[in-house]
C-alpha cells in the first residue's frame, strides 16, 4: 500500500472514531431532546440554525480549501485567519441588525433572539477555522478526533441540562453555542500554531480568488439543502419546522455525516493526485464502491423501522414525523452517495461544474418545494420532490464524472449495484417483519427489524461480494498494521 494511500486509511478512521464518537452523542442527546421538548421548540431554534448556517458558508470566505489546495506557505496562515475572523465579525453584525427582518420572513417574532445569539458563534468558529484546516491538510485525524469530541460532548449536554431546566429552544441555542466555545479552545490546545501579525495582500487575493469560487459553491449548495428549511419555516409554521429539522437530523448524523467525513479526508488526498486521472479514477471508484456498501443499507434500514423508530425513542407527540424520516433516510442516502462528484470536481480546480450543477439542482428545487409547502401545506411532498432532485443530480453528475476521468459508466453501476440490489432485499425483508409483528411493543419491533435488517444485509453482502469485503478487510489490517510499525 502506498504511502498516500496509507495516509488517506488512516485519515478516514480516525475521522470516522472523531466524527462518530461525537454524532453518536449528538444522537443520543438528540433523542433525548426530542422527549424533553415539544416540536414548536425544534422550529423555533431551527429558524436560527438555518440562518447561522448560510452565514457560516459565507464567513470562511473558502480560506479551508484554499489553504488545502496551495502548497504550504507560512504567511498564507496568518493571512487566512484575519481574512476569516474579518469576515466573520463583520456577518456577526450584519445578522444582528438583520435579526428583525428574518423574524419577519419566518412571521415568527421569537426568531429575532435565537438568531442574534446564535451569531456569536461565527466570530468564535472562525478562531478555529485555520487550526482544523491545517489538520485536515496534515491528514492529522487522528489530532482532530479531540476537538471534535468535546464539541460534541458539551453541545449534548448543554442542551439536554438546559432543557432540564426548562429554557425549552433556548436550550438548542445556549447548548450550540457552548459546543463551539469549548470546541475552539480544544483545537487549540492540540494544535500549537498560533497566527502571527503579518497579512500578505498578494497571497490574500490569491487565496481569495480560489475561495471566492468555494463560497459560490458553498452557498449553491447550502440552497440546494437547506431550501426546504426556508420555506417550510416560512408557511408552515414553527411546529412542522420543527418535524422537518428533527426528521432531517436524524439521517443527516446516521447517513450524510459518513460521506463528510470521508470527502473530508478525500479532498486533500485527491488534491496531491489531481493531475493523474487515472489515480483519480481508481481512487473514486472504490471509495464509491465501499461507500454504497455502507449508507444504502442504513439509509434503506431506517426507512424500513421509521414507525417503530419514531414511537419507541421519539414518543407519540412525533408521529407525524413518520412519514417524513422514511423519505428522508432514502434522500440522505442518495445525497451521501453524490458528495464524491464534488470532491473530485474541487480537487481538479473544476469547482465551475458543481455551480452548473447547483444552480440546475436549485432551478428544480425552489419551485418544486414552494408549489409542495404552499399549493399543497404538505411536508411529505416537499421531501418528495427533494427525492426527486437529488436522483436527477447524481445521474448527471456520475456521468460528468465517468466522462472527466475517462472511464466506462458501467463501472459506476458495477460499484453501485450490489449495495441497492442486496439493500432492497433487505428492506422489503425488514418492512414485512415489522408489519407482520405490529401488535408487539414498538421497542421489540424495532431491535427485531435492526438486528434482522443486518442480518440478512450481512449474510448477502458476504455471499455475493465476499471478494470486495475480503480485501477491505485486509487494507484496513495493514493500515492499522503499519501505524503500530510507525510507517504511517
Amino acid at each position: 500500500m502506498s504511502e498516500l494511500k496509507r495516509s488517506a486509511a488512516r485519515g478516514v478512521l480516525w475521522a470516522y472514531a472523531s466524527k462518530y464518537s461525537g454524532k453518536l452523542l449528538v444522537f443520543v442527546s438528540t433523542l433525548i431532546l426530542a422527549r424533553l421538548l415539544i416540536q414548536e421548540d425544534f422550529g423555533v431554534a431551527g429558524y436560527a440554525l438555518v440562518v447561522i448556517a448560510f452565514m457560516e458558508t459565507l464567513s470562511g470566505l473558502g480560506m479551508k480549501p484554499a489553504l488545502i489546495y496551495f502548497k504550504d506557505e507560512p504567511a498564507a496562515k496568518d493571512t487566512a485567519f484575519f481574512l476569516g475572523l474579518l469576515a466573520a465579525t463583520v456577518l456577526f453584525l450584519l445578522t444582528w441588525f438583520a435579526a428583525p427582518l428574518i423574524a419577519e420572513f419566518f412571521r415568527d417574532p421569537r426568531a429575532t433572539d435565537v438568531t442574534r445569539m446564535l451569531a456569536l458563534t461565527l466570530p468564535v468558529s472562525a478562531l478555529g477555522n485555520v487550526h482544523h484546516a491545517l489538520l485536515e491538510k496534515e491528514l492529522k485525524f487522528d489530532r482532530k478526533f479531540v476537538p471534535d469530541f468535546v464539541k460534541s460532548l458539551v453541545k449534548g449536554l448543554a442542551s439536554i441540562g438546559f432543557a432540564v431546566s426548562g429554557y425549552g429552544a433556548w436550550s438548542l441555542i445556549y447548548g450550540q453555542v457552548a459546543g463551539t466555545v469549548f470546541g475552539v479552545i480544544a483545537v487549540w490546545f492540540v494544535y500549537r500554531w498560533r497566527p502571527s501579525w503579518r497579512f500578505d495582500r498578494h497571497l490574500a487575493q490569491t487565496l481569495l480568488s480560489y475561495g471566492s469560487k468555494i463560497i459560490v459553491v458553498g452557498l449553491l449548495g447550502f440552497l440546494v439543502a437547506n431550501i426546504g428549511y426556508f420555506l417550510v419555516g416560512r408557511y408552515l409554521g414553527a411546529a412542522l419546522l420543527g418535524v422537518y429539522v428533527l426528521s432531517m437530523r436524524i439521517p443527516d448524523v446516521l447517513i450524510r455525516e459518513s460521506a463528510l467525513v470521508i470527502n473530508r479526508v478525500l479532498f486533500p488526498v485527491f488534491a496531491k493526485v489531481n493531475n493523474d486521472y487515472a489515480a483519480l479514477s481508481r481512487g473514486y471508484l472504490f471509495v464509491t464502491r465501499y461507500l454504497s456498501l455502507l449508507v444504502v443499507p442504513l439509509g434503506l434500514g431506517l426507512s424500513a423501522v421509521a414507525e417503530p423508530f419514531v414511537i419507541a425513542l421519539l414518543t407519540e407527540k412525533w408521529a407525524n414525523a413518520i412519514p417524513v424520516i422514511r423519505l428522508s433516510g432514502i434522500y440522505m442516502l442518495l445525497l451521501a452517495l453524490a458528495f464524491g462528484t464534488g470532491t473530485v470536481f474541487k480537487a481538479i480546480g473544476r469547482p465551475g461544474l458543481i455551480i452548473k450543477l447547483s444552480i440546475l439542482r436549485l432551478m428544480i428545487l425552489i419551485p418544486a418545494v414552494a408549489w409542495a409547502v404552499i399549493s399543497q401545506a404538505s411536508l411529505v411532498t416537499a421531501v418528495w420532490v427533494q427525492v426527486i432532485a437529488v436522483v436527477l443530480h447524481m445521474l448527471i453528475s456520475l456521468y460528468l464524472i465517468a466522462r472527466i476521468l475517462d472511464f466506462p459508466f458501467r463501472h459506476l453501476i458495477d460499484a453501485l449495484w450490489p449495495s441497492f440490489a442486496i439493500g432492497g432485499i433487505m428492506y422489503a425483508g425488514v418492512v414485512l417483519l415489522v408489519d407482520w409483528l405490529h401488535a408487539i411493543h414498538p421497542a421489540l419491533q424495532l431491535g427485531a427489524g435492526v438486528v434482522a435488517g443486518a442480518a440478512i444485509y450481512c449474510t448477502l453482502i458476504w455471499w455475493w461480494q465476499r471478494d470486495i469485503v475480503v480485501a477491505g478487510y485486509q487494507q484496513l489490517r495493514e493500515v492499522m498494521a503499519s501505524r503500530k510499525q510507525g510507517q504511517v
